[in-house]
């Protein structure tokens, strides 16, 4: 790739997100912007759109133009204003939920000299991928009326609500040919890379490798995986798993071109009958986060120790009680009949998770993880499986949500949050979410 066409930003969905957003892109190093995304949505169709939204602005986006072919027919027309709730939007174009499995819609825009005091012309090339001859191949061109430079890029999906899982967005900066931009990551690697203005931020949601291109003070931190949530699918019922560790390091000195390990521990497995597994460790080169400890199935069969984290594990039968809740990252769990938050549930309900820690949330926020800036939450204990009763909530932080009397209903932890498992009820407790990475360093 030439030295001229730099790779800004980078956002993979980690779980689900209802929009992206590119923010604080550079006034300045470079003239031309593209985009190149590959998405599906949970749309119920073989296709869906996504609308793009400039500066937040919903009012000043004009189609101009677009071509198009579905495999049996052509098209081809014009509109006039368009808004992004509206059939004339400026749409990119991805893969719905209906359409062949594990298949990504791939679109892509460009929009020459954005920081300009003129309109902004746009220009989109994007296709649906699915076996089917129905899904459309479009070219489309529009017009951003405004004469304001472009500072963020907003992508909502269309019909469908959210973008699912694995999602990808890449943000590109074009120079001028023979300069040297003046704002670029000082590093490869990572699911998403984006900036807060003041430092550049690699997370990783699965193992790679980091490589910086130049000496580098980088902060790191990690959370391991967090612990599985149990459940005997019987008599008993449901210990939630704990959450993974979670740790900060200051002022790493890492060498230029030197590429460092990056490993995501993996969730503990939930289980239908007996104690659940452990959550795995995350590392960064040497730099050790330690797994959340799994969930137990009774006072007699307590869950694993894991990292810092509480155990989760079933209580001893009592009228009052179900599964524990597990621990987080700065609390441990509930015992039955408690939610996350100490207040009381029915009789024979699970006990809440410990909370996690938002200790961190700066480091979230430009990244787009955590749960209201939380991560490692323990998990919620189920519910006890014979009389009715309420699985509990995790902890802040995104613990599972324990499994409920009759119908197990319980709701598992946010992929890399570190969260416990949930205990499970009449069905089995789910996986612990696995861990994360983030390595920050300044601009």
């Amino acid at each position: 790739m030439a030295s001229n066409y730099v790779l800004l930003e980078k956002i993979t969905v980690s779980n689900s997100a209802s929009s992206v957003t590119f923010n604080n892109i550079p006034q300045t190093g470079y003239t031309d912007l593209k985009v190149v995304a590959s998405a599906r949505t949970n749309n119920s169709a073989v296709q869906d759109y996504a609308q793009i939204v400039l500066n937040g602005n919903t009012s000043s986006v004009y189609l101009t133009l677009y071509l198009l072919g579905d495999g049996s027919t052509t098209g081809s027309g014009s509109s006039g204003v368009a808004t992004p709730s509206s059939a004339g939007s400026v749409w990119m174009e991805f893969t719905g939920a209906n359409a062949t499995s594990n298949t990504f819609g791939n679109s892509e825009f460009y929009i020459p000299n954005y920081t300009s005091s003129n309109y902004k012309s746009i220009s989109c090339d994007m296709l649906a991928e699915t076996n089917a001859t129905s899904v459309q191949m479009f070219l489309r061109s529009g017009l951003f009326q405004s004469t304001a430079a472009i500072s963020s890029i907003t992508i909502n999906p269309y019909y469908g609500t959210s973008f699912s899982q694995y999602s990808t967005f890449y943000l590109y900066g074009i120079a001028a040919v023979g300069t040297t931009p003046t704002k670029a990551p000082k590093a490869k690697g990572g699911d998403i890379i984006q900036t807060d203005g003041t430092y550049w931020y690699h997370a990783f949601l699965n193992s790679g490798t980091f490589t910086p291109a130049l000496n580098l003070s980088c902060d790191v931190l990690v959370v391991g995986g967090g612990g599985g949530g149990s459940s005997t699918n019987s008599s008993n019922y449901g210990g939630a798993g704990g959450a993974g560790q979670v740790l900060a390091y200051t002022s790493q000195a890492l060498a230029s071109n030197t590429a460092q390990t990056v490993t995501i521990g993996s969730g503990g497995n939930g289980t239908a009958s007996g104690n659940a597994s452990n959550g795995n460790n995350s590392q960064f080169a040497s730099l050790t986060a330690a797994n959340g400890g799994g969930g137990g199935i009774s006072a007699a069969y307590p869950g694993s120790n894991g990292g810092t984290s509480g155990n989760g594990y079933g209580s001893s039968v009592t009228t009052n009680s179900a599964g524990s809740g597990g621990g987080g990252a700065t609390a441990i769990g509930k015992s039955g009949g408690t939610n996350a938050d100490g207040t009381s549930l029915p009789t024979f309900s699970g006990g809440g998770g410990g909370a996690g820690t938002n200790t961190y949330s700066s480091w979230l926020s430009p990244t787009g993880l955590g749960i209201s800036g939380y991560i490692a939450g323990g998990g919620g204990g189920g519910a006890y499986p014979n009389t009715p009763g309420l699985g509990a909530n995790g902890g802040a932080g995104n613990g599972g949500r324990g499994g409920d009397y009759n119908t197990n209903n319980l709701v598992a932890p946010t992929a890399n949050t570190g969260g416990g498992g949930s205990g499970g009820s009449t069905g089995a407790g789910s996986a612990g979410a696995s861990g994360l990475v983030i390595v920050r360093y300044l601009m």
